[in-house]
């Protein structure tokens, strides 16, 4: 009786919340339409039908990747498809000692063993729940760019309608995808990230094309109301459809047939021109454009990216989306989650409560857009203060207080939420009002970064979850999880208060016009041309009757003459495809091994190398694209180190092959950069060097994949004697291959996670002297292109030399070193490995820290100086094998492959941040005093990573190590009830004694 009243109030409010829900949007709908005088059907209030179809379609969008949120707790509860665990035993047949032959007439005949363990295919474990979440992240981090530069391109009706789509298609499929197996999960949350990747740069078109100044309060209230809209209306839809006979599967199917059609209304209803759209009329259109500039109306594809990622007001506003995304995420996405199993509540009574936290905010919010716009008698910049400090700074406060009352004081938890809830409503009035006014045209690559700020968050959100919570039941867990993001609320308000401004940002005065002719400018006297023909024209349409000096004068740019903006673009791109592959492909090579994982990057690698040059030519998206696929081969790198040292290293010569292994990337200067410029300088041209890279990493790969195998003692080529070095002094784990790997345990432990920020910071400079390298050399130390590409072979003698190798040999002198100190750190025997390892590491990290930094003290002209101190600087870093990589490798002994995985993946953030910093800082790519804040940082973050460093490292095997699959399984199984350890006590009884029976045992999971 009480679980069918709880059921009944469950449908009723659902039905409550939809009414509620459905009501709003016609009253809203009629009363704004209302406002107008005018006769015809929309009168003069069309936009207001856009605003809601794009509202809803936002909602669409944002409800289908929610949906898993509560459908987590339903599908753990569906047992209608079972799996078995693997760790069963078949058949089992036992011979007597002195019979073994398997037609030995005396043999006895031992009754049969059997037992099956299964579970629930739809039971994740907190980490797998976290893969979930952030493969919606990932596919928004990958998306974010691209799609907003398809709506700068083509306009906001067909990209958000693709993405639509995309995401209407990915979520009817997910039931299928997850009965077929977690990785085909992963690809339908990927797309789905895809999809909710064009929300942000959608609120920027329609707020830049459609809302009038003076209503742009309410645009961004309604607009940015979608993600709280989605939570109210899925989650108690979710929650009912789970409980009722349709089951969870149908809360994709509803919602996906929601999407479709609202989309359909899309690709009839929208225009981006509204000068163009038959329903809007004079009136409107006047409206809609008032007080707007000609370069705001006009549709251009030209955005001034390098100006405004350097503006702060758009950093601060950037930095305050950041923190609050962060904290709507953890509070939506894990709000189920909290409801139910912290404060105890049930799922029905979950469902509503969220869905009412989540809601009571959005008459505040719609309030809040309205009153930001209509009063006068305060400064916009004053309102835009008291809005965030309580969107930002007031919810901050509350959302800490949430970690500080207990579990059992569960209606105050229920309120603090809804209090944290209520006041972000307000932030229409505080950072997104000055971003959009502050950029103007340009307010949809703004808000498009605020969804990659989002996107970040759901990465960054449940790896907070994931690190600070173990069990989802202990609030003293969740506590810190709160207090850390209620902090950072307050910081980023506090950082608001002195930079929030209404005015325009100086980079709206930045147009294609404006650029091209400063440009020209700085060329000569064609520059003084058409400024002297444009200011003609000018006057000639003044007049009237005046006429205009002629100048028919044609300029073309080179096609390869990228800007700094655009190298940026095309460095990162690399980054981009890193981050994308680097866990999907470690995923491959926990199941599969290398051999075939890493021959499939290196053809991709091959491919994508050799379409280069027909990708330039083609234009820049198509270079970004091979990029791209370039940096998802990347990401097998450091994957294919850890496979190899736990495969084929024996531990004593783990320094040796990590010496080795990790040259790859100076070698691939010490080689690539002279052969490069030789053949730019040559006749075959500068595509030679694309190609004939490509031809040699073809030959490799099938040596490779001819050559290679997984497992040592399978391998023909591999004598006894050779085998058993190899496998010497390591464990049964360490030398089975076995796809199992405790991630949440390797995450958490203090040694892996200084060695990751040693390998951050010492990657972050690296890819800055070796990416940056060339341009620093030519531009500021004033070598020409052949010498950049060589040695510091004049730093020693005092002769000027022929095209040599600067680059190159301050890339190469290291080398030896290297490999010198990996056979130190494997021989020298009288010294600990801890000291060992304190001693290379302050080498390779903490000495390379202060010559860094040295770069950056001594002036441009001091350039043999500059060269001596950046080969300093890499052969220092050449002792690394000995330091962080040593002990990452045998303090994670067989899940090593993991760790320095996870380097690589550090290795592509630095990717990202590298040449973040430098677009950050550096602006005239000639300016010594602008390049020396990049070295300063480095130099300095070099020498916190060492410190941290030094009391930390052990050569001991981590505590994780101990964990496999088995014992994982029999921990699991201790929770529950009679365990399988007494099964396998039993098994190995069987086999000791021979005659004795096996306990029979079919137990499911």
């Amino acid at each position: 009786m009480g679980e069918e009243l709880s059921l009944y109030v469950a449908h009723m409010c659902v039905r409550y919340v939809f009414l509620y829900f459905f009501h709003s949007v016609i009253f809203l709908l009629i009363f704004l339409t209302s406002m107008s005088t005018a006769s015809s059907i929309w009168g003069n209030g069309f936009r207001y039908v856009l605003l809601i179809l794009g509202f809803l379609c936002l909602t669409s969008i944002c409800s289908n990747y929610i949906i898993i949120n509560f459908t987590f707790i339903c599908m753990a509860r569906d047992d209608s498809e079972k799996v078995d665990t693997g760790n069963g035993v078949r058949k089992m047949k036992n011979y007597p000692s002195n019979c073994m032959r398997k037609g030995c007439r005396s043999r006895r005949v031992i009754p049969k063993t059997f037992f099956q363990t299964f579970k629930n295919r739809f039971v994740y474990s907190a980490a797998e729940k976290s893969s979930i979440i952030w493969a919606v992240a990932i596919g928004t981090i990958l998306g974010t760019f691209p799609v907003n530069y398809y709506y700068i391109k083509f306009g906001a009706r067909w990209p958000f309608f693709i993405s639509g789509i995309l995401s209407v298609f990915s979520t009817a499929l997910i039931p299928l995808a997850a009965s077929l197996g977690l990785p085909y999960l992963l690809f339908s949350r990927f797309v789905q990230g895809l999809a909710y990747a064009a929300d942000f740069a959608a609120i920027g078109i329609l707020c830049v094309r459609w809302a009038p100044l003076s209503q742009m309060g309410l645009f961004i209230s309604v607009l940015t109301a979608f993600t709280s809209v989605s939570s109210i209306v899925t989650n108690p839809l979710s929650a009912w459809l789970c409980e009722s006979t349709l089951g969870w599967r149908s809360a994709y199917y509803i919602h996906a047939a929601f999407g479709l059609f609202v989309f359909i209304l899309w690709i009839i209803i929208y225009n981006d021109d509204p000068h163009l759209h038959p329903s809007v009329s004079e009136k409107e259109l006047a409206k809609i454009q008032e007080d707007k500039t000609q370069t705001h109306i006009e549709r251009d594809s030209f955005v001034p990216y390098k100006e405004i990622i350097k503006n702060k007001v758009i950093l601060i506003v950037w930095f305050n989306a950041f923190t609050e995304m962060t904290t709507v995420t953890l509070l939506l996405v894990y709000a189920p989650i909290y409801f139910h199993n912290v404060l105890g509540y049930d799922i029905p009574t979950t469902g509503v409560l969220v869905s009412f936290a989540a809601s009571i905010h959005l008459p505040l919010k719609f309030a809040g857009g309205f009153i930001s716009d209509r009063i006068t008698s305060v400064s916009e910049r004053h309102k835009m203060w008291f809005f965030n400090s309580i969107a930002v700074g007031l919810a901050g406060i509350f959302c800490a207080l949430i970690g500080v009352f207990p579990a059992n004081w569960s209606k105050t938890g229920v309120a603090l939420f809804t209090i944290t809830f209520t006041c972000m409503g307000m932030n229409p009035g505080g950072f997104y009002k000055c971003a959009t006014l502050s950029s103007r045209q340009y307010a949809h690559f703004v808000l498009a970064t605020i969804q990659f700020m989002k996107c970040i968050a759901l990465f960054v959100g449940p790896a907070m979850v994931a690190f600070l919570v173990t069990d989802e039941r202990n609030h003293d867990q969740w506590k810190y999880v709160y207090w850390i993001n209620g902090f950072l609320l307050n910081v980023a308000n506090l950082a608001f208060i002195p930079i929030a401004t209404d005015q325009p940002a100086p980079f709206t005065l930045i147009t294609r016009t404006t650029r091209k002719v400063h440009a020209e400018e700085i060329d000569g006297s064609l520059g003084y041309k058409i400024a002297n023909t444009e200011m003609s024209r000018n006057r000639a349409k003044k007049s009237g009757s005046q006429h205009s000096i002629v100048v028919n004068k044609e300029t073309f740019i080179n096609r390869f003459d990228y800007s700094s903006t655009e190298k940026s673009s095309i460095i990162w791109a690399v980054a981009i495809g890193t981050i994308l592959g680097t866990f999907p492909i470690n995923y491959f090579y926990i199941k599969f091994g290398a051999r075939w994982p890493f021959f499939i990057s290196g053809i991709m690698s091959v491919f994508s190398t050799a379409f280069i040059p027909l990708a330039a030519s083609l234009g820049l998206p198509y270079l970004l694209f091979c990029r791209f696929v370039q940096g998802l081969a990347y990401a097998a790198d450091f994957a294919a180190i850890g496979i190899l040292c736990v495969r084929w290293a024996p531990l004593s010569q783990t320094g040796l092959f990590i010496s080795v292994l990790t040259t790859f990337t100076p070698v691939s200067t010490v080689i690539t950069n002279p052969l490069s410029g030789w053949l730019c300088e040559s006749t075959l041209g500068w595509r030679s060097a694309y190609y004939i890279h490509a031809a040699f990493g073809l030959f490799v790969f099938i040596l490779w994949i001819i050559c290679y195998h997984d497992d040592p003692h399978l391998h023909p080529s591999v004598s006894e004697k050779e085998l058993s070095k190899i496998q010497k002094d390591k464990t049964q784990a360490h030398i089975e291959r076995d796809s199992f790997v405790p991630f949440k345990e390797i995450i958490k432990n203090k040694v892996i996670l200084i060695v990751w920020f040693n390998a951050f910071t010492e990657m972050t400079t690296v890819t800055l002297l070796l990416v940056y390298a060339p341009i620093y050399f030519h531009n500021v130390l004033g070598y020409d292109i052949p010498t950049t590409g060589m040695a510091i072979y004049w730093a020693y003698t005092n002769t000027e030399f022929d095209p040599g190798i600067l680059v190159s040999f301050a890339a190469s002198i290291h080398l030896p070193l290297k490999f010198v100190g990996g056979l130190i750190s494997d021989h020298v025997t009288c010294v600990s490995e801890r000291y060992k390892m304190w001693f290379f590491n302050s080498i390779a990290v903490g000495l390379a820290g202060v010559f860094c930094a040295l770069i950056g003290v001594f002036p441009a002209d001091w350039s043999k100086t500059g060269v001596a101190l950046f080969t300093l600087v890499i052969t220092c870093m050449g002792m690394n094998p000995g330091g962080f990589y040593k002990c990452g490798t045998l303090s994670s002994r067989q899940y090593a492959h993991f760790v320095l995985a996870t380097i690589q993946f550090m290795k592509c953030v630095a990717l990202f941040v590298g040449p973040a910093m430098v677009a950050l800082l550096v602006t005239d790519e000639r300016n010594h005093d602008q390049w020396r804040y990049v070295y300063w940082i480095n130099g300095f973050l070099l020498n916190v990573a060492n410190l941290a460093f030094i009391p930390i490292a052990t050569d001991k095997p981590a505590p994780f190590t101990l964990i496999t699959r088995t014992t994982r399984k029999v921990h699991a199984e201790s929770a529950d009830g009679p365990p399988i350890a007494s099964i396998e006590m039993n098994r190995n009884n069987k086999t000791n004694n021979g005659s004795r029976h096996c306990i029979v045992v079919n137990k499911y999971l």
